[in-house]
């Protein structure tokens, strides 16, 4: 049975994109305490998963939140493997897909965007949108930020 997946649910796939669990685990390292509260908000909400099935580990340097729950993950392993198909145009699932690989893996700098670790299929679908890079580096800035406004953490956290 598939679950009808919000936009959110894009969100948490583009931050699973980068970061993968291993089995049928959904989570999230970070020591961003905004992208944790997202993340717990959209599994309560979202995912409609019990807070007593979602587990927090404490790191030295981050914080690991996750549940399990196997057809979700199916799911959203499934969106990662089609997003090149899947994301071929300037919507909602587009930019929260693009906003979840930019909270789990971008950076912003005093004149540039970067995003490290993006695969051939991450810049395919970046280029259908708008959007160009060179090496991890977002060359055209305004039609990143206006993409991903109000869906990403990290830009929230760094106005530009």
């Amino acid at each position: 049975m598939k679950i009808k997946l919000s936009p959110n649910a894009y969100y948490i796939a583009g931050l699973m994109s980068k970061t993968m669990e291993e089995n049928n685990a959904i989570g999230i390292k970070t020591g961003m305490r905004e992208l944790e509260e997202r993340f717990v908000e959209i599994a309560l909400n979202d995912f409609k998963i019990d807070s007593k099935k979602i587990l927090v580990e404490e790191g030295e340097r981050h914080v690991h939140v996750y549940f399990y729950h196997s057809q979700i993950a199916k799911q959203l392993k499934s969106v990662i493997k089609s997003s090149p198909k899947i994301f071929t145009k300037r919507d909602m699932k587009s930019a929260s897909y693009i906003a979840g690989i930019f909270d789990a893996a971008g950076h912003v700098g005093k004149s540039e965007f970067k995003i490290n670790g993006l695969t051939a299929a991450d810049v395919f679908i970046l280029e259908n949108l708008g959007v160009h890079t060179h090496g991890d580096k977002i060359l055209n800035i305004g039609s990143f930020m206006s993409l991903v406004k109000g869906k990403s953490i990290v830009l929230e956290r760094h106005p530009v």
